[in-house]
């Protein structure tokens, strides 16, 4: 129901008039590592699931914290998949030409285009099948903030 001038708002009016923030820290993995593969995968753990009761919007702030131990002219590349699309073009970036380790980070913003419930997660990929390149699950995480009015 929305808010209407003269009619004092309910409680649950009023709740959602707050952001509501989500986490997910990368989990699961044998050794704390899981490996950067030419085939894009999910990031273990790094998913979450938000049901919100109308369109929203929302922003989310990831880090990938990748480990370099061979090199290659690979890069990996950190995604994230909303509502099952993977959105590319705004990626995190590590080149695998040194032996190093990095946590690059990126913000998306965007909007869910209607209520129902949107699987929010990360995704890994390396462009190349050179190079060695990990995910450890020390750093690898998000924050997703849903801006929704009802």
């Amino acid at each position: 129901m929305p808010i209407v001038t003269g009619r004092p708002p309910t409680t649950a009016q009023l709740m959602r008039l707050q952001s509501t923030i989500y986490t997910a820290f990368q989990t699961g993995n044998a050794g704390s590592l899981q490996a950067v593969t030419t085939t894009e995968t999910d990031c273990l753990g790094c998913s979450v699931s938000v049901v919100t009761a109308t369109a929203a919007n929302w922003m989310i702030t990831a880090f990938f914290d990748f480990d370099v131990t061979a090199t290659g002219a690979a890069i990996a590349v950190g995604r994230l998949n909303v509502d099952g699309t993977t959105i590319t073009g705004a990626e995190a970036h590590l080149s695998g030409s040194s032996v190093t380790r990095s946590t690059p980070g990126q913000v998306w913003s965007g909007a869910f285009s209607a209520a129902g419930t949107h699987p929010v997660k990360l995704r890994i990929i390396k462009s190349a099948a050179a190079a060695t390149i990990n995910c450890t699950d020390l750093h690898t995480r998000f924050v997703l903030t849903v801006i929704e009015v009802v």
